[in-house]
């Protein structure tokens, strides 16, 4: 029986959803490479772990950046449109990484920001939506967000 070396493994990436997810970051496109999605329970609540989320990760990159942004949204969340600033049920990470510096920047800390979830069934596992979030302060302006994919 043949066994991967560990240096092999490190190559096995995780497995990519179809789907389609852009954004423009800066009026800059943000070129995907992965994308996963799941309904999956809210690991990192310790007294609600029952709670249920929507969970979506784009990676890729805008320019010569490596960039991540992550939706977190609670399964219970109606669709609608819903304002990012102080929601309890959403939940938006924006990660880029330039020569090795990772900056990491929550919804908590975005200045202005969007969500118009089309579509979020627990039964087909579909999620669509649209979104934009900004941070003036340090010039971060995200638009044309925009997700469709099945969950898993």
């Amino acid at each position: 029986m043949h066994r991967p070396t560990p240096s092999l493994r490190r190559l096995v990436h995780p497995a990519v959803h179809e789907g389609r997810f852009a954004a423009s970051i800066n009026t800059q496109p943000f070129r995907m490479s992965s994308l996963t999605g799941r309904l999956t329970l809210r690991s990192e609540l310790e007294r609600a772990p029952a709670q249920w989320i929507w969970q979506v990760i784009a990676d890729g990159r805008v320019g010569n950046r490596r960039t991540t942004i992550g939706l977190f949204l609670d399964r219970d969340l109606e669709p609608g449109d819903h304002d990012l600033i102080d929601h309890e049920q959403i939940k938006v990470i924006y990660n880029e990484t330039l020569h090795r510096k990772n900056t990491v920047y929550h919804s908590a800390h975005f200045q202005g920001g969007r969500l118009v979830l089309l579509e979020a069934s627990p039964c087909t596992l579909r999620l669509r939506g649209v979104f934009s979030f900004n941070m003036s302060s340090i010039n971060l302006d995200v638009t044309d967000g925009a997700f469709d994919l099945y969950c898993r």
